[in-house]
């Protein structure tokens, strides 16, 4: 009632929500293959000036189809070739800013027990040896959970779980050759079986030196572990062979050969 009387700024507080984390990816890779990772780009050094004015206003949401400079840093790091190795990779955000973990376990499909490989990790990948798995199909299962400074009875976490891990060290079998010809070229003619892998095509290299690759399998799908292939040789390309080394390939890098004779 005093006439000196002023109200001054007036303040806006929300209770901050609590989503969960939301996966949005999740990747296992071909057996064999291993990870150099890129430098992550510094964090900003300055802070602006809309955060310094208003630190208590939300900031504008970030579009998630826009991968961030630290993303693109990662997506730049390089696979090699490692035997024995397996990687996963995984991507996850939190709806409300929050600093995430990542666990990561495995089962065997005939198995209900889980085995922890990686613990609280706040990488988005993770590289393991399957040197002591037996020969089989995995579950993997990837829980990533909010961490600090989200309040611990506060915090939420989110399973993700993928059939999507064989471990294969057997050859596939090759259950039929057959050599055929036409006036312009020699074909060879292989079939495949593999337990556990899809193949992955067929090679035939003749004694002259010459090659072939064929990863369009006869019935026009390369979907399933057993498969048949026709490798077709220009006679020209075939002069002077007299045999040839016939291969079938799985995708977890298993090959089995056999020697052919060929009748040019």
């Amino acid at each position: 009632r005093a006439p000196a009387a002023e109200i001054g700024r007036a303040f806006i507080f929300n209770m901050p929500q609590d989503r969960p984390p939301v996966i949005q990816d999740f990747r296992v890779f071909p057996p064999g293959l291993g990870l150099i990772p890129m430098p992550a780009a510094p964090s900003p050094s300055s802070l602006p000036l809309g955060q310094f004015l208003y630190p208590n206003q939300p900031h504008p949401p970030t579009d998630s189809s826009t991968p961030s400079p630290q993303k693109n840093s990662f997506l730049a790091s390089q696979i090699v070739p490692q035997p024995g190795n397996q990687l996963v990779y995984w991507n996850a955000i939190d709806p409300d800013g929050d600093n995430l973990l990542a666990s990561l376990s495995l089962r065997s499909v005939d198995s209900s027990q889980w085995t922890q490989i990686a613990s609280n990790v706040d990488a988005t990948y993770f590289e393991f040896s399957t040197a002591d798995l037996a020969e089989g199909q995995y579950v993997l299962k990837l829980t990533v959970s909010e961490t600090a400074p989200r309040p611990v009875a506060d915090r939420k976490s989110v399973d993700f779980e993928s059939d999507d891990l064989v471990i294969d060290r057997t050859p596939p079998d090759i259950t039929a050759t057959s050599v055929s010809g036409t006036p312009d070229a020699i074909v060879i003619h292989v079939s495949g079986r593999d337990k556990l892998s899809i193949l992955r095509g067929a090679r035939a290299v003749l004694n002259n030196g010459f090659e072939v690759d064929s990863i369009l399998p006869d019935d026009g799908i390369l979907d399933g572990p057993e498969e048949s292939f026709s490798l077709e040789i220009p006679r020209a390309s075939a002069a002077g062979a007299t045999n040839a080394e016939v291969m079938v390939l799985d995708v977890s890098g298993n090959r089995t050969s056999r020697r052919i004779d060929i009748k040019p």
